[in-house]
């Protein structure tokens, strides 16, 4: 299901004009529903097969070139694992491959149990095989700033400046060893960006079939795309900035740089203050993103704020339109320190439409309501993959996604695919009505199969931060009612 669009026409000048669009403040009225239908079951049934669990906040996943036999799984806590998918070592205990914990800083906010920091990301190069490198996204703390304490996010001494947002690189010994370790003294920074608040880091590494490194990164936080760490009309609009943007490096140092800007990047030779790095921009939070292992594309789910959800194809130098445009639909800021929404409005200026989208909102609701709807399908999109594997036949071809919950309240995510027409379906989950999971992300391994991988518990208990004793984390197969494997060999503790 390859969508071709067209590309947009790039016109770059000075920096006083790196300002493509911004969102406007004299729109028209909320629309509380935008998307009245609600999303259906679709004719296709998976079985869920746990292999393995015991995690503390899994979020991402990786599969290392060369071994078809692992699925690598990172926790927020900046612990690494090494889960064995071959059916001669299946159900075995992970193995810790890396503990990055002590370059992060500490996990929670506001007292709750919730965080967008940590270990976000992770991708092993091309020809790990033979150089062994393994590349991170993790949130660190500021440069020329102390430590936070625990719990502290957005801190009052440090207005637009959380944190930093880190990619970088680590060598593994010995990468084709079964019991092969990263190296922490081998750690390289490739790239810092200064993050102005707690939220909206997106995170998502992934070495596109070019083999050059691609990078998510939010819009810096916050709501509306801004305030403190914020330029006029939002960062998403500006190419000044690479926060709001997807961007593609090559991750080798060279002549005293931590990386290079590859010369075919569509703002490569702009100048003027334009950063070179940016692939494609105008996103709110592009927390998940891959690539189609068939056809090479590009697919980002941006996660929206109030209203819409999106999932995108990536076109070089693309405008996606936030904060103009929230999904399909305009944006409106509600001025300063108003909330944000979606209106009817026509939406002008070259920007790209998401190929799917859906809202919060479980409706009928008045069209006075003030806030977020009562009733959600989901509140933040989890991208994944498009299903190139053997064990669902009906499902090749498809892209295969979710949300991470209904509420944040509740461990009530939801697992997705698009149909022939790319309308959003839900999975019926053989021998249960729900997944059970907020879910995390969606990973794949070398033979194209898919993974669900989340945890149970609330996002926001009434006390106490994140907690590491909470090991409800889990990766669980995607199979056929019918595959063999689908009898759920018993997954065991990370150990």
């Amino acid at each position: 299901m390859r969508i071709r669009i067209k590309p947009v026409a790039l016109a770059i000048g000075a920096l006083s004009t790196l300002m493509i669009a911004g969102p406007s403040s004299a729109l028209g009225s909320r629309v509380p529903d935008p998307i009245p239908a609600l999303i259906a079951k679709g004719n296709v049934t998976v079985s869920l097969s746990t292999v393995a669990s015991g995690f503390v906040n899994p979020v991402a996943s990786a599969v290392a070139p060369g071994d078809d036999e692992h699925l690598y799984v990172a926790e927020l806590n900046g612990k690494i694992w090494s889960i064995a998918l071959d059916d001669e070592h299946h159900g075995a205990s992970p193995r810790l491959v890396a503990d990055i914990g002590p370059t992060i800083l500490p996990q929670g906010c506001f007292g709750l149990n919730y965080d967008e920091r940590g270990l976000l990301g992770l991708a092993f190069s091309p020809d790990f095989r033979h150089n062994g490198l393994l590349y991170t996204y993790s949130a660190q703390t500021s440069k020329g700033f102390p430590d936070l304490a625990p719990n502290q996010c957005n801190n009052v001494d440090r207005v637009g400046h959380d944190h930093d947002n880190v990619v970088t690189e680590w060598h593994i010994n010995k990468p084709r060893s079964s019991k092969a370790t990263v190296d922490p003294s081998s750690a390289r920074e490739v790239l810092r960006d200064s993050h102005p608040e707690f939220n909206h880091n997106g995170g998502e590494l992934r070495f596109g079939p070019d083999g050059m490194l691609y990078i998510s990164i939010g819009d810096g936080g916050a709501a509306d795309d801004e305030g403190p760490g914020h330029v006029a009309g939002g960062n998403g609009q500006s190419l000044a900035t690479i926060e709001g943007k997807i961007l593609r490096i090559n991750p080798m140092a060279s002549n005293g740089n931590a990386y290079q800007i590859p010369k075919d990047n569509p703002f490569a030779s702009a100048g003027g203050g334009v950063r070179g790095e940016i692939w494609a921009y105008g996103f709110r939070n592009p927390y998940k993103m891959s690539f189609d292992r068939k056809t090479g594309d590009l697919y980002v789910a941006d996660v929206g704020q109030n209203d819409v959800e999106e999932v995108d194809i990536i076109t070089r130098g693309g405008n996606y339109g936030w904060p103009v445009k929230e999904g399909t639909f305009a944006f409106d800021n509600n001025g300063p320190d108003g909330n944000g929404f979606v209106t009817a409005d026509a939406v002008s200026g070259n920007f790209i439409d998401p190929i799917a989208e859906y809202d919060h909102c479980k409706g009928p609701v008045s069209p006075t309501i003030v806030g977020p709807c009562p009733l959600a399908e989901g509140v933040a999109t989890v991208g994944g993959f498009v299903y190139r594997g053997d064990a669902i036949e009906e499902l090749r071809g498809h892209y295969v996604f979710g949300d991470y919950s209904v509420n944040f309240f509740s461990s009530s995510g939801r697992l997705f695919y698009l149909d022939d027409t790319h309308t959003v379906k839900e999975f019926n989950l053989a021998g249960q009505s729900a997944l059970g999971l907020g879910l995390l992300g969606i990973g794949e391994d070398a033979e194209g199969e898919l993974y669900a991988i989340g945890k149970s518990g609330a996002a926001f208990p009434n006390t106490g931060i994140v907690d590491p004793a909470n090991t409800s984390g889990v990766v669980q197969r995607l199979t056929s009612v019918d595959d063999d494997h689908g009898d759920g060999h018993g997954g065991k503790g990370r150990g």
